[in-house]
């Protein structure tokens, strides 16, 4: 199967709260030889932070950075949606920091 058929599996999972069965169709991706996009990430990512698996959401967000994925701004949205959820306001704050660095703004992020 190709890119396209794994992102809309991961989706489709992710859109049925199935986040655990959106992480085993992206495993078997990396196993077929699938370079995750961001988009792969990002449903991953969207899926956890749903549920509310902060470890999970973080765990994610750091294998994407490692696999020098660029990150989004719908990639920060998640995350701090998903921490935002948890009540760290410091963390919130240091990832707006992050987000900074990273990206610049661009006519959606102004």
């Amino acid at each position: 199967a190709g890119e396209e058929v794994y992102t809309a599996s991961i989706l489709f999972f992710t859109c049925l709260g199935m986040g655990h069965r959106a992480h085993a169709v992206f495993d078997m991706a990396l196993e077929d030889g699938i370079r995750p996009n961001s988009r792969m990430y990002n449903f991953l990512l969207g899926a956890y932070a749903n549920e509310g698996k902060w470890t999970m959401t973080c765990q994610l967000w750091t294998q994407m950075v490692r696999n020098d994925i660029l990150p989004t701004p719908h990639s920060f949205n998640i995350l701090l949606r998903a921490q935002q959820k948890s009540g760290n306001k410091l963390e919130v704050f240091e990832l707006m920091h992050l987000m900074s660095d990273i990206m610049k703004p661009n006519s959606m992020t102004r």
